[in-house]
This record gives C-alpha cells, sequence and structure tokens, in this order.
C-alpha cells in the first residue's frame, strides 16, 4: 500500500462529505471563494513498528483541513466558524463508516483523533478553518531477516 493511495481515498471521501464544495490533493496558491468549504489532506508524520510473524505496522498520522470563508467580509467571524461546525459530525460518521478506507489493501483501520475549529491565515487572508487529525494503521506482511 503507498502513501499516496491512501491520500486518493481520503480526497474521494473528503469530496462526498455533505457541504463540502471542493477537494483537492494539494493545497492550492490562493482560496477561492467560489470553491469553498474546500478540503485537502495532509502528511503529517508516521509511526513504523515490526511485529510478530513478519507482519509491519505504520501508523499515518494526517491532517484534514477544511477551509471556509474569509473573515471580515459581510458577515462576522462567529458565523463563518459556525458555518464549519456541522462539518464535525459529518467528518466523523463519513469515516465512521468507511473504516478501511473501503478496504483498501493492508488498511487495518482509520479513525480521526481530534478537531479543531478556528480561524487561520492562508496566504495571509484569515478564514474560518476546521482541521482534523486522523490516523491511519496500515499492516503489511515482510520479510524480516534477523
Amino acid at each position: 500500500m503507498s502513501l499516496q493511495a491512501i491520500t486518493e481515498r481520503m480526497k474521494t471521501l473528503n469530496g462526498e462529505v455533505d457541504g463540502i464544495r471542493t477537494a483537492v490533493e494539494d493545497p492550492p496558491d490562493s482560496l477561492d471563494t467560489a470553491r469553498l468549504p474546500l478540503v485537502y489532506t495532509l502528511v503529517s508524520e508516521g509511526d513504523l513498528d515490526y511485529q510478530a510473524n513478519d507482519l509491519a505496522r505504520t501508523d499515518h498520522h494526517l491532517l484534514i483541513q477544511v477551509w471556509g470563508e474569509p473573515i471580515g467580509q459581510d458577515q462576522s467571524t462567529a458565523k463563518r466558524i459556525d458555518a464549519l461546525k456541522p462539518l464535525v459530525a459529518r467528518f466523523r460518521d463519513k469515516y465512521a463508516a468507511h473504516l478501511r478506507l473501503d478496504s483498501l489493501s493492508d488498511v487495518d483501520h482509520a479513525y480521526l483523533t481530534l478537531y479543531r475549529l478556528g480561524v487561520r491565515d492562508y496566504a495571509g487572508v484569515p478564514h474560518a478553518m476546521l482541521e482534523f487529525e486522523i490516523t491511519v494503521v496500515e499492516k503489511e506482511v515482510v520479510t524480516v531477516d534477523v
């Protein structure tokens, strides 16, 4: 299994969440308000472990970032943030329904571990933003030479 295959599957799942307008693979240089809310997945870090019976386990830690409307235009900051709140449950439910990322080879399970909701700058412009931490556990058989 490749990390690329995992992030591509996550892009598809993220794009299926009700309320998401655009799902992209890589962060764009700037945010076009016509495409918001926009979501992408970032690779953060991973834990590697060799377990018994020639089984390798990798815990991939990724970030799902959802960008909402810019702050300071026609609505208050609170209203911009409130617009993203329903997405917390929608993402939770989407990933609960696709715990193995639709049976991607070697993916044992994927689960959201944390979310943050607030304001963050994107290319120097403050936006409402929702971020999830997700762990994707991958187990595969490898040859371990001892």
